[in-house]
């Protein structure tokens, strides 16, 4: 195994398939085609984009993929796509990591708590079902496509804010090992509602945590800062 998917996978960390809902093996024909569409659709709505496509680092190249792993401080991620339409990534919780580089990740890394960030994770779902509409806009899925987004390393993880201006007003913790969720969806349904997709991904994610009366109309303002670059 390559060092950097063993880094991941030591401590919490994503792992995201994005596929057509019908296999076709050589649904890409060209293999530099797969690398365009990576680097043209990528999503840049903050300062580090996703998937990253990192410019300096080498593309790996195999028999029907194109793949990237790479590592920058608490960002630590590797993808893989295929040129039946496949995505997969394996993507580290910066919450696991981001002591490298703050006091505050510092002293929780101290304190032995995992954490998982609740309007990091509406961005990053946000991000992702953006990524996948405009793969499904490239006619990459045909007519119906699937989502599965697991996290891993969630047993006794607590939902925290990591904002001094906005609080929980309780403990939302989950004790489940992995949390997968798996959406099948026709293409034109998933270009007309990314983003409200994403929001509902987010509320049954946070619902795990026993955040049981979460609404996505709560998380909406992260998620519209974001979509309209208010970072």
């Amino acid at each position: 195994m390559h060092p950097i998917m063993e880094k991941i996978k030591s401590k919490g960390h994503w792992k995201i398939v994005i596929r057509p809902s019908a296999f076709i093996q050589n649904r890409i024909p060209e293999l530099s085609r797969c690398k365009m569409l990576i680097r043209d659709n990528k999503v840049q709505l903050r300062g580090w984009d996703y998937p990253h496509y990192d410019i300096n680092t080498e593309i790996n190249t195999g028999i029907d993929y194109v793949e990237q792993l790479s590592e920058f401080l608490d960002h630590i991620e590797a993808w893989r796509f295929y040129q039946s339409g496949q995505f997969i990534q394996y993507k580290a919780l910066w919450e696991d990591w981001f002591e490298a580089r703050t006091a505050i990740g510092r002293q929780q890394q101290s304190l032995s708590n995992k954490y998982l960030s609740v309007t990091g994770t509406v961005y990053l779902l946000t991000e992702i079902y953006e990524f996948a509409s405009r793969l499904g806009a490239k006619g990459i899925f045909g007519d119906s496509c699937e989502i599965l987004i697991t996290l891993f390393n969630t047993k006794n993880r607590k939902l925290n804010t990591f904002d001094s201006r906005r609080h929980l007003f309780a403990e939302y913790k989950t004790t489940l090992s992995e949390i997968p969720r798996s959406v099948s969806l026709k293409t034109t349904n998933l270009l007309g509602r990314s983003a409200e997709l994403s929001l509902e991904h987010s509320v049954w994610l946070f619902q795990r945590f026993n955040w049981d009366d979460i609404k996505p109309e709560t998380l909406k303002e992260d998620q519209i800062e974001l979509l309209e670059k208010r970072l």
